[in-house]
């Protein structure tokens, strides 16, 4: 048995009873966000959790050192490898700001989103800030040829002026993740989903003199979400909304149980709906974690994504037919906003 699961059970073993009494109070956690809030780019989204109180006191040494390995520190996983490397054009003063080996017009919206981060990814806005020098990167150029990927539905509700100061402080940004997500029905042909995790390398604010303390660290902050794209016959896939959620690290997972997928399966989808389902085996590649189970009527596969800070998060959930993983949607509506990262979660209040 793996050692996070053994961790698991020690953790929620004296809470566990507690857990399921309650656990219909649980099934939601309401999702709420201000507009106004931009960061990084994108809405910021915050969750109001109703959480169980587990303590982790009673551990030995290894299983202590395997949650705080997974839970309080960084990802070991590499960036994305970028298609595009972003360098401004000397004759770009006006739009379209289309960056040197950048398409006009993306056919792809995978293509569009690595350019949406390549540019990104050599922007930095740190007036007011400092990062230990001066100038960083192309400082503030790129931001116009990032904001240029938007459709004409995300510039009306955000201005090249809010989308610039929502990266005040950013040094630089990675991606992390990048994977389709779940698409409900009744969804455009031409809109697609997107499951994004983002690395925020940030500096600290300059003092009032304009000094700066030389001691003081750079940090890092990690985002995840959904991108939502959308394809226009005259301009190509175009950004249609960019939604995040900020990652935590304390206070978490010590106090719950949805952060594993396999608690996560036997109480949603044992307790809650009774589909007596026995994981079989798992597959995981990068973080990207695809768990298979049956039960006596069908096989099932669920796959989720493992956070920087620990936490697995699902994506999409399949049923085999005729030898085929088809994609079904099993959680009720309420579940799904809560316990699945997919356009439902921000889009449908």
């Amino acid at each position: 048995m793996p050692v996070y699961k053994k961790s698991l059970k020690k953790i929620i073993l004296c809470g566990i009873i507690m857990v399921l009494i309650l656990v219909a109070a649980l099934t939601v956690r309401a999702v709420h966000w201000d507009k106004s809030i931009i960061v990084a780019g994108g809405f910021i989204h915050t969750e109001m959790e109703q959480v169980s109180e587990e303590t982790t006191t009673g551990l030995n040494n290894d299983d202590s050192y395997e949650l705080e390995e997974r839970f309080q520190r960084p990802s070991k996983l590499p960036a994305i490898k970028l298609k595009y490397t972003f360098a401004p054009k000397d004759e770009d003063k006006v739009p379209p700001y289309i960056a040197e080996g950048f398409p006009a017009i993306y056919q792809s919206p995978e293509d569009l989103i690595e350019a949406y981060y390549a540019i990104l990814k050599s922007a930095a806005n740190m007036k007011g800030y400092t990062g230990g020098c001066g100038t960083i990167l192309w400082m503030d150029i790129p931001y116009p040829y990032a904001y240029q990927l938007f459709s004409h539905e995300f510039k009306e509700k955000v201005s090249l002026k809010e989308f610039k100061n929502s990266f005040r402080g950013t040094g630089t940004i990675n991606l992390v993740h990048l994977e389709p997500a779940f698409k409900p029905a009744g969804t455009p042909d031409n809109i697609k989903y997107y499951f994004t995790e983002i690395e925020v390398l940030k500096g600290y604010k300059e003092k009032k003199n304009g000094k700066t303390d030389l001691d003081q660290p750079n940090y890092f902050e990690y985002y995840y979400g959904i991108i939502a794209t959308e394809y226009d016959q005259n301009q190509g896939w175009k950004i249609k909304s960019v939604d995040y959620l900020p990652e935590i690290y304390l206070c978490h997972p010590l106090h719950g149980w949805d952060y594993f997928y396999d608690v996560m399966i036997d109480i949603i989808y044992n307790n809650w709906y009774g589909m007596n389902l026995k994981i079989n085996h798992t597959e995981e590649q990068n973080n990207y974690i695809k768990v298979y189970a049956s039960n006596s009527v069908n096989q099932y596969r669920f796959d989720f994504v493992r956070l920087t800070n620990g936490d697995d998060v699902l994506l999409h959930e399949y049923v085999k037919e005729n030898d085929e993983w088809k994609e079904i949607s099993i959680l009720k509506p309420d579940d799904e906003k809560r316990y699945k990262i997919s356009a439902g979660k921000f889009y449908n209040e």
